[in-house]
């Protein structure tokens, strides 16, 4: 159980309370329900805590992938995988028909790919696990190259959560989080997160969420650990030997879908290394 961002000491509620209001009384930290909010702040806190940054909620996932984007000088590069979600394709699609930015995709599994792309790059975007192929980059070689080449690199570890990836610890700048999906687990929210948030960067101008979602996603974040490694368990433990047909053809349909197997794809042996 996660106890980030829950309200401490004797007597104190367990979980953090809903709180719904735009105005705050002058003379505090907040003026307005668009530069904070205490639901937000334990949602933040949590993901702070989880993966080892300062945190900031979005309204959606995309909502904080694209103020990522906008910290790209107006006709910047950015680097971006071939295999990634299809909203943020559009985005970037949309920047590049507009002249804001130029975009290179590249096949981020192959490094010396990345590194030829990365000269003269602002941002290097990779999202691993990638949606829908599942590929996996590396981010410690990811983030050397872009450094190398005084870029940012942005992760998107949606798929991972920090309970199997952490990638600041691997040299990434920031992290993004759609909270709709793994993080909250439900399907009853929409919510974004960014953790690793650059110096001078100012994000509650856009995409603040309405309290309610932060809230949810708190909730679903705090079990999220033993749910997050429950499917790597039973993917890895034993087999009774009853099953053993009904395994073996299962990893067989996975080895024909992978075209060479699972054990022979390099993202295997990235993901392998602690992440």
């Amino acid at each position: 159980m996660v106890q980030g961002g829950r309200p401490s000491g004797p007597g104190a509620m367990l979980n953090t309370p809903l709180v719904l209001n735009s105005t705050f009384r002058a003379g505090g930290e907040l003026g307005y329900g668009r530069s904070g909010n205490d639901t937000w702040a334990a949602f933040e806190d949590v993901m702070g805590e989880l993966e080892g940054g300062e945190a900031v909620a979005f309204s959606s996932g995309i909502a904080a992938a694209s103020a990522v984007l906008d910290l790209v000088p107006i006709g910047g590069t950015i680097v971006a995988p071939t295999s990634f979600y299809m909203g943020l394709w559009s985005q970037l699609g949309e920047r590049a028909e507009s002249g804001r930015a130029n975009i290179h995709f590249v096949d981020q599994t192959d490094t010396a790919a990345v590194l030829n792309a990365a000269q003269g790059a602002d941002l290097v975007w990779i999202e691993t696990p990638a949606n829908p192929t599942w590929s996996v980059t590396d981010i410690a070689a990811a983030a050397d190259i872009a450094h190398r080449a005084g870029a940012l690199l942005g992760v998107d570890s949606t798929v991972a959560t920090p309970v199997l990836t952490r990638p600041i610890e691997f040299g990434a700048d920031i992290v993004m989080h759609s909270a709709t999906k793994y993080l909250n687990g439900h399907s009853d929210l929409i919510a974004g997160a960014l953790i690793g948030v650059p110096a001078g960067a100012v994000f509650n101008t856009v995409g603040a969420p309405l309290p309610s979602q932060p809230w949810a996603a708190f909730a679903g974040v705090a079990p999220r650990p033993s749910e997050a490694r429950r499917p790597v368990e039973i993917a890895t433990a034993p087999t009774p030997a009853t099953h053993v047909p009904r395994r073996w053809f299962r990893l067989f349909r996975m080895w024909i879908l992978s075209d060479f197997g699972i054990w022979t794809s390099p993202g295997y042996t990235i993901s392998e290394i602690p992440q």
